[in-house]
């Protein structure tokens, strides 16, 4: 989120950060960048909140031990970022609904409480 001086901040420091690294062409990405821009200003160039979950297709192999720490790792969460490696070949890329739909699935049996309570951010 943010105001549309912001959304132009931004642009403009990805788009100055994409000339300065075209050597890279092939392995640039806005995601990369973004860290970078983060990890290397002077000054704080946006603020970062820990409200992504880190997806897997694994579940806890063992829920009576691992469940409560996941369901607490997911709590607070607003989004959940699926790996890349995950998508990478061409089955996978038809898999993808099935592969995001058997990890939410299994969340909302693991975490009964906190799926009821996040389902309006997941529709």
């Amino acid at each position: 989120s943010g105001s549309a001086k912001e959304w132009t901040r931004m642009a403009d420091l990805l788009m100055i950060h994409a000339k300065e690294n075209e050597a890279l062409e092939a392995s640039w990405s806005d995601t990369l960048a973004l860290f970078h821009l983060h990890n290397h200003a002077v000054t704080e160039t946006y603020t970062v909140h820990d409200s992504v979950f880190e997806g897997r297709v694994e579940f806890p192999t063992n829920p009576e031990k691992e469940s409560e720490l996941f369901c607490q790792n997911m709590r607070d969460k607003h989004a959940i970022r699926f790996p890349l490696r995950l998508f990478h070949s061409e089955t996978a890329v038809t898999a993808r609904p099935a592969i995001i739909r058997r990890f939410l699935d299994s969340w909302s049996k693991t975490c009964k409480g906190e799926a009821s309570r996040q389902r309006d951010y997941i529709g």
